[in-house]
């Protein structure tokens, strides 16, 4: 609804009603279709090897409070009331902080603070924090952590969890 640019620094500052929608090709989806190794294919078998070609992928990030862009500290902060939604799944928590590279803009680190609900498909997790470390592909819950993983013919990702 409202919103400040910063032209001298390169940041951008929005109120209320916040809707950011980021487009972006060989995102975290793609690199994660196939816990095996492979990429899936339509049909969601296995092709045992990489695609070449670039996924799409549209993330959608809404909050009731601001959304700030700080080019020059390489960071974006979203306050109130924060959701995502992605291809891989859905985020909700009262604020999140995400930190970039200052070089290659790429994402370093994402923090999720205050009643996080991390969805992916069936899979649930619950936490007051989530930290997402891009370097090691991780996502670390803490504060009351509870994890709810569904499986199906023994087979799912709970199975490959636990071991």
């Amino acid at each position: 609804d409202k919103g400040i640019y910063d032209k001298a620094r390169n940041n951008v500052k929005l109120k209320e009603n916040v809707k950011a929608v980021i487009e972006n090709t060989q995102g975290f989806a793609a690199r994660h279709m196939d816990l095996a190794g492979g990429l899936t294919d339509k049909a969601g078998a296995g092709t045992g090897a990489p695609d070449k070609e670039k996924v799409k992928s549209k993330t959608v990030i809404t909050c009731d409070g601001e959304a700030v862009f700080d080019y020059e500290k390489g960071a974006a902060y979203f306050d109130k009331n924060v959701k995502v939604i992605s291809d891989d799944g859905d985020i909700t928590a009262d604020k999140m902080t995400v930190n970039l590279d200052k070089d290659s803009k790429k994402i370093e680190t994402i923090i999720a603070e205050g009643d996080v609900t991390i969805r992916q498909g069936e899979n649930v997790t619950h936490s007051e924090k989530a930290t997402y470390k891009e370097a090691d592909k991780r996502v670390t819950l803490t504060g009351n952590p509870k994890i709810v993983l569904y499986q199906e013919n023994g087979n799912g990702m709970g199975e490959k969890f636990l071991k």
